[in-house]
């Protein structure tokens, strides 16, 4: 009998960066696998024309009723996932079902596809992605929440849905959708990094400097960061040192930082390696969000600790060695703190109950 297959649209398939979003897409890979299904990725948009992506799509937006807000620029994209879908799914004799992490507007689609085949889908939003761009929404009629409109109605479609962060199961239950929590976890390639890295930090006592990373191109990450960085220029006396870390992050130098603060920009594994190694904590600041932060667990696992407001916590505040400030001051006294090395994370029996809840939802109807 052949291999039964979950066809997986994942946020990153195939993204050889490290980076949260890509850690959670492969932590769903292995929880596919380890549930005993092959776990086959939808490719990246196939080579066609911009004509016959818009004819396909407009197609696909008649016969699904999707709407037509977002122009020739949606038109275009949803042809594209279905000439993906397509091919995955000719490529496999034994679909089970759809795994669907990506629910940005190109990725409404796929459960409409799905559904349209017969079969069972399992949403695993990394976001809500109408909101992850950090827009304020003024109003119904104003695009984002027009679009998360149809990103929640699209979720609806879906037989299971798991969030990353469980403070949008109360947001999704407004709009009909009942989520569950699947809470990130470290793929293994991960962990074995982070172990050796905590094994190196257990023999080095002279700490120092305390690090945030983060990229500029997520608005909601660099807004955390200048507002972390107007923290430390009004706290009294020597600044902790500080430094930030990431694609973009050397623009938080135009606006000038106090002494011992540096913005580093996007630096070398090797050197990320070595701060990591000597930093006292990761500092983490969020005005807003969305989905989970995944490099609260990484920070644990590599044995740092984590200095967070609420809302960089979120989904994170019971783990050991996460410590939650609400202002100015409370960040000041947690940096001058003893902070102790936190335990190692313990994988989430919720893992568990999802990997049972996809071979329930996937197995074979044997009357079919």
């Amino acid at each position: 009998m052949a291999e039964r297959v979950i066809l997986c649209d994942l946020m990153y398939p195939d993204d050889s960066k490290s980076h949260g979003g890509r850690h959670r897409s492969v932590q769903l890979q292995e929880l596919v696998e380890s549930a005993g299904f092959k776990a086959a990725v939808i490719p990246k948009p196939v080579a066609q024309s911009n004509g016959r992506s818009y004819l396909r799509g407009i197609s696909t937006a008649l016969r699904h009723g999707l709407p037509l807000f977002g122009g020739w620029r949606w038109l275009r994209r949803w042809g594209r996932t279905v000439a993906r879908f397509e091919k995955a799914f000719a490529a496999e004799s034994n679909v089970a079902g759809v795994l669907w992490e990506n629910t940005r507007p190109e990725g409404w689609v796929i459960p409409r596809l799905a559904k349209a085949c017969g079969l069972p889908v399992v949403a695993v939003p990394q976001n809500l992605e109408a909101l992850a761009r950090g827009r304020v929404i003024e109003n119904v009629s104003d695009y984002p929440g027009r679009e998360l409109l149809w990103e929640a109605g699209s979720m609806r479609l879906a037989d299971r849905v798991y969030c990353i962060a469980k403070e949008e199961q109360w947001w999704l239950g407004w709009y009909g959708v009942k989520a569950s929590f699947l809470p990130y976890f470290l793929p293994r390639e991960l962990q074995e990094r982070l172990a050796d890295l905590r094994t190196l930090r257990s023999a080095n006592k002279n700490f120092d400097r305390f690090l945030a990373l983060g990229s500029a191109s997520n608005p909601m990450t660099f807004q955390g960061m200048q507002a972390l960085v107007g923290m430390l220029k009004g706290m009294p006396g020597k600044v902790p040192g500080v430094d930030f870390v990431g694609i973009g992050t050397e623009r938080l130098a135009e606006s000038g930082l106090p002494p011992g603060v540096e913005a580093h920009g996007r630096v070398s594994d090797e050197k990320l390696d070595a701060m990591m190694l000597d930093c006292r904590g990761i500092l983490v600041h969020q005005p807003q969000a969305v989905g989970a932060l995944t490099r609260v667990a990484e920070s644990l696992a590599a044995g740092i600790p984590v200095l967070a407001n609420p809302i960089a916590a979120r989904s994170a505040e019971h783990f050991e060695g996460v410590h939650v400030y609400n202002e100015a001051e409370g960040l000041r006294r947690l940096m001058g703190a003893d902070l102790i090395v936190p335990p190692r994370p313990a994988r989430p029996i919720l893992e568990n109950e999802f990997s049972a809840d996809l071979r329930r939802c996937f197995q074979r109807d044997d009357k079919a």
